[in-house]
């Protein structure tokens, strides 16, 4: 009976320290896997906030250019707006109703 105890003392030993040596292996393993992941989303936030940063540019360029005299007479005379020039001389008067 003693040997019998013993000898399964030890296989089951062996058994444990190669399910450790074994997860230690997978440990490296794992890192370098959640390591690529998060190298990976930083690269695609990256990516998207240059996209973003271009894409306010352009916005930013596009008002600048819907502000000019020369864009609002262009759509003026697209949408048949008339412009007339404003005397100096002219009393404007405001009425209010109380």
């Amino acid at each position: 009976m003693g040997r019998e105890t013993k000898a399964k003392g030890k296989s089951f030993s062996i058994v444990v320290i190669l399910i450790f040596v074994g997860l230690c292996m997978l440990v490296p393993v794992w890192q370098s896997a959640v390591s690529a992941g998060i190298h990976s989303k930083i690269e695609r936030t990256k990516a998207n906030i240059m996209y973003l940063s271009e894409k306010q540019i352009v916005e930013k360029g596009q008002i600048a250019r819907r502000t000019t005299p020369e864009y609002l007479i262009e759509q003026a005379s697209v949408q048949n707006i008339n412009f007339t020039q404003i005397r100096d001389s002219v009393d404007v008067t405001v009425a209010s109703v109380l």
